[in-house]
């Protein structure tokens, strides 16, 4: 589906309309900042503004979340991988930030925890769960990978937030993290 806009300033009542130089394509996250939205597709990143259309990263991607450790950061999750996008306040324009290089998995979901690592559901591998040594954000985190050793189920995993935790949505149901054995539980 592609987005859009109304065509007449606003109005709900009034007729969408396509936005000017999006490309057709299969858009899977929108996320809004300010005046401005971030669009990961099949066909990579845009970020539009004002009938504006920036092309961030041509990979396809699949997921954005708004870091909470820091505003001016998205993490997005592509076919190749993960990747942070930064904001520069001064144009007001997403760029690439870090491609983490140590993953290159199919990044379906990511969600954050309260100190700032990361857990990515794949499509394939599991989950990662990526730890920013020191707590600051790097180009080289530690990942360590988790699967079906651990008790999740194999297929695809979607790392999602309900009620302040962070669960594991995958075909068998959802699952839980047990800090203290290490291991995945059914929820």
């Amino acid at each position: 589906t592609l987005p859009t806009t109304y065509s007449d300033g606003g109005d709900p009542n009034g007729e969408f309309s396509p936005v000017p130089g999006i490309t057709a394509g299969l858009y899977w996250s929108i996320l809004a900042n300010g005046d401005a939205l971030l669009a990961a597709a099949n066909i990579g990143i845009s970020q539009l503004k004002t009938n504006t259309v920036n092309k961030i990263i041509d990979i396809p991607s699949y997921v954005l979340l708004r870091s909470r450790q820091n505003i001016n950061r998205t993490w997005a999750g592509t076919k190749d991988g993960l990747i942070s996008l930064w904001l520069d306040k001064t144009t007001g324009r997403w760029a690439e930030e870090y491609k983490y290089q140590n993953i290159d998995l199919d990044v379906r979901s990511v969600q954050e925890d309260p100190r700032g690592n990361l857990l990515v559901g794949t499509l394939t591998r599991g989950v990662l769960y990526i730890k920013f040594p020191g707590e600051k954000i790097t180009p080289h985190p530690m990942t360590t990978q988790y699967g079906p050793d651990q008790g999740l189920p194999k297929g695809e995993i979607h790392v999602c937030s309900a009620a302040g935790h962070i669960l594991f949505a995958t075909e068998k149901g959802l699952y839980r993290f047990d800090d203290n054995k290490n291991i995945f539980v059914p929820d």
